[in-house]
């Protein structure tokens, strides 16, 4: 899906990126929804017994990553955001929580797994991390116009895509 929006972004707008929110943003965040129901059919298969204290465990860490990067980032992606459409800004304040959302499923497999995750879930937690790294860095780049394409924030996406996709192949 990424690829999709990537290559209908590229042909119509090109290296612009100051485009508000377009149809390729659709592609984006149709990877969300995909990748929830991915990690939790992947957290029903591998988890069979689930005490009360590792639930808790896990919503208490979720809620500190979330809050961690809401603290950071979510003060200037929203005021940059306020000034566009209404849509500009239900789209770029969907990447953050989508992200957040799926770093909080993450972590509490982790939590639910008693923090040892093995390669497989060791490689999805990094490369989900490091997506939403990406993803924010791009926003608050954006909101203070200080986006390079082609720059450090660019290659993130690519080593988020690696790492997501060499988990499946880790023996348990």
């Amino acid at each position: 899906l990424d690829v999709s929006g990537d290559v209908y972004f590229s042909l119509v707008y090109g290296d612009s990126s100051n485009a508000s929110a377009t149809p390729a943003d659709a592609f984006y965040l149709l990877y969300y929804p995909l990748v929830y129901g991915a990690i939790v059919l992947l957290m029903r298969q591998r988890m069979e017994h689930l005490s009360a204290n590792m639930w808790i465990d896990g919503a208490i860490a979720a809620t500190t990553a979330a809050a961690v990067t809401a603290a950071i980032a979510f003060d200037p992606i929203l005021g940059s955001s306020i000034q566009g459409s209404v849509a500009n800004t239900a789209v770029n304040l969907a990447y953050p929580v989508g992200d957040l959302a799926l770093l909080a499923i993450v972590v509490i497999a982790f939590a639910l797994i008693g923090w040892r995750p093995g390669r497989v879930w060791l490689l999805l937690g990094l490369g989900l991390g490091v997506s939403s790294i990406a993803d924010t860095a791009d926003l608050y780049q954006l909101a203070n116009n200080t986006y390079h394409v082609g720059g450090m924030v660019d290659s993130l996406w690519v080593l988020s895509a690696l790492l997501v996709s060499l988990a499946p192949w880790q023996q348990e």
